[in-house]
């Protein structure tokens, strides 16, 4: 605080900058950010690309295609939403209040982690990192148990291209 407690004008400025730099340096790294890749749009099944600069699909049915990243199917594809997105760290997608409670691998052996919040929100994500992407996938309705959710999960198989 020498900064703000100066006598001369410029050096209090300065240190206001300063503080304030530091603040909201501080107050970024507390809050989540929100992937800017995570804009969903619906693909169907015989598209060969989705175009534009989407980064994500939603699935209402198997078969789902996601430009740079193939095309997918998972069983009962009606109780989840699908969102693909880039990234090389799986982790670095989960909030602060997701709790990993299963992990294991899905048909097309990718190991995959679900999450759980205080609230028992469900979330996978399936680890596609070497390739430079992540899978994460989110119940449709409160109502799929959690068993039933990592069965949904476990199915996923990615599509040879």
């Amino acid at each position: 605080m020498p900064l703000v407690n100066s006598g001369n004008k410029v050096t209090r400025i300065f240190g206001y900058i300063i503080y304030a730099f530091i603040f909201l340096f501080i107050v970024g790294l507390i809050l989540p950010s929100e992937d800017e890749t995570g804009t969903k749009v619906q693909a169907p099944a015989s598209s060969n690309s989705i175009g534009g600069n989407d980064k994500s699909a939603s699935a209402s049915s198997g078969g789902q295609f996601y430009s740079g990243f193939g095309s997918y199917t998972l069983d009962s594809p009606e109780k989840v939403t699908v969102s693909i997105k880039k990234s090389n760290d799986m982790f670095h997608l989960m909030s602060m209040g997701e709790l990993p409670t299963d992990s294991w691998f899905t048909k097309d052996s990718k190991s995959y982690t679900i999450t759980s919040t205080e609230s028992n929100q469900l979330k996978g994500y399936i680890d596609y990192t070497d390739d430079g992407y992540v899978v994460v996938l989110k119940p449709n309705s409160r109502s799929l148990t959690k068993g039933d959710f990592k069965e949904i999960v476990e199915s996923f198989r990615r599509e040879e291209e």
